[in-house]
């Protein structure tokens, strides 16, 4: 009970907190694409931090991994304790990550992003996505989605949020 009042607080307040940046925001249009072919108007600085987190999994580079993210990214996965936060969270989510997969063998292959849209200095990306897990007796395939909110910093876009979900088979 308390984790859903903690993730509905964290709804409530996250809108609340999107809301009024957006009456501040300049009022140019959004750039947003929803095909799964690279949209013209993204710049390349823009995707960097994707293509890093793509390479990162595919090659289980954990510093790749890192450097596209803002230094206190929000990570929600599908399994416990589904959000890890702050500047430990990358480490956190590995660890725990870890200890839910055992020693399994997995592999992480994404599709060219689904939808992406930039307002501003913030940014969102859907990435289709296919993880295969090989255990000692079999093989699991699983299609899901990556959905990853990004900031522009002064270093440039970086991730400060993603959410990782499983497309349910009916």
């Amino acid at each position: 009970m308390r984790s859903i009042r903690f993730l509905a607080t964290l709804a409530l307040v996250t809108l609340l907190a999107g809301g009024a940046e957006a009456q501040s925001s300049p009022a140019a249009p959004p750039v947003a694409n929803a095909s799964n072919q690279p949209h013209p108007e993204m710049p390349a600085e823009f995707r960097a931090p994707i293509s890093l987190f793509i390479e990162g999994f595919q090659n289980r580079d954990a510093a790749k991994i890192a450097a596209a993210h803002a230094p206190s990214p929000t990570i929600i996965d599908e399994f416990a304790p589904f959000v890890w936060t702050g500047p430990s969270a990358l480490l956190a989510w590995g660890t725990d990550l870890q200890k839910y997969m055992g020693g399994s063998n997995v592999s992480v292959r994404f599709d060219p992003p689904r939808y992406e849209m930039m307002h501003g200095e913030n940014g969102y990306v859907i990435l289709g996505s296919i993880i295969t897990v090989k255990t000692s007796s079999q093989v699991y395939r699983s299609a899901g989605t990556f959905t990853l909110a990004l900031t522009k910093t002064e270093k440039g876009w970086l991730i400060k949020a993603w959410a990782y979900t499983a497309v349910p088979e009916f």
